[in-house]
């Protein structure tokens, strides 16, 4: 295999598979999984699910020993460099933890941003400059980190390419990062937030629509690097 290239959600891949024309589903692995061929040769898509260990799960599955020649782990993030906008994209070759533990693709060999990765949704401009004050990341989502440990061990090429969907100054409010935390809102959560809270259905159209417009951004980037 050429290329491996993770997302977590479907919302995240939705611009891209379009883009790859012909695919084959696979079976077998612990998550949804499509192989195809670009100019850049194979290339084997996964949907994770949120969270590190379904992504290390993944990765065990359908890398194991191998040793592809390059790993794309993609999705959407906060932003916490104020200067990023919606649907911008962050192509970092350098990821850390809360604890400040670092990791640097082998395949980097020039300054590039960084991904940090909490163990929560980050949802309020507080949080999010305290973040990049302290860290210095462009960034942050929950499972680059632990995908960046992963490919260190193993020395295998790694870039995490992540679209901003909600920026540094952007507020998510507590109900909405309750709906996202397991990455499916539950439909009966979502009606009883809406009976209590009815201004919540105009924050969920805004994300969507900026999850759309960071969807179109990744498509972009990934296509280039996968040469369709």
């Amino acid at each position: 295999m050429d290329s491996v290239v993770l997302f977590a959600l479907a919302r995240e891949h939705m611009r891209l598979l379009p883009r790859l024309g012909s695919l084959e589903k696979v079976r077998g692995l612990p998550c949804r999984a499509w192989k195809g061929r670009t100019a850049k040769g194979e290339c084997l898509v996964l949907e994770t699910g949120v969270g590190k260990e379904r992504v290390l799960q993944a990765l065990k599955a359908a890398v194991g020993d191998t040793q592809p020649r390059q790993l794309i782990f993609a999705g959407f993030a906060g932003g916490l460099d104020p200067a990023l906008k919606i649907g911008e994209v962050v192509v970092a070759h350098e990821a850390m933890n809360e604890q400040s533990h670092r990791w640097r693709s082998p395949q980097s060999t020039s300054p590039t941003q960084c991904m940090l990765s909490a163990d929560r949704i980050i949802g309020t401009p507080r949080e999010k400059h305290a973040l990049h004050a302290s860290h210095g990341a462009a960034a942050v989502d929950m499972e680059s980190a632990a995908f960046a440990e992963w490919c260190d061990a193993r020395r295998l090429p790694w870039t995490c390419v992540r679209a901003v969907s909600d920026t540094a100054n952007a507020t998510l409010s507590p109900d909405l990062v309750a709906l996202m935390a397991g990455g499916r809102i539950a439909p009966f959560r979502f009606l009883w937030t809406l009976i209590r809270r009815p201004t919540f259905l105009g924050e969920l159209l805004r994300l969507a629509r900026d999850t759309r417009h960071a969807a179109d951004g990744l498509a972009e980037e990934i296509g280039k690097m996968l040469g369709v």
